[in-house]
């Protein structure tokens, strides 16, 4: 399987060209299972590898823009207890 860092890191340079890193992770992504992109994050989350904190942080983006304010606030309550 490939990791989070993988998908960053080594699909970063295209040709020379520097690309989106957000659409190249995504892109990436979106013909993976939910399985397979639980597995990236989890497996990122013990690594606990720097690297793969943009990754993480893409990830979250993409969902959070995606979310109600109800679930915002409810994943702001897992976070506070996250952190906390």
């Amino acid at each position: 399987m490939t990791n989070i860092v993988d998908l960053i890191w080594n699909n970063k340079y295209e040709g020379g060209i520097e690309m989106d890193i957000r659409k190249i992770i995504l892109d990436n992504l979106k013909s993976r299972s939910r399985d397979d992109i639980k597995g990236f994050i989890q497996e990122a989350v013990d690594a606990k590898e720097e690297n793969a904190i943009p990754g993480l942080g893409i990830i979250f983006e993409a969902a959070w823009e995606k979310m109600n304010d109800n679930e915002k606030n409810n994943v702001m309550d897992y976070i506070m207890r996250g952190i906390s």
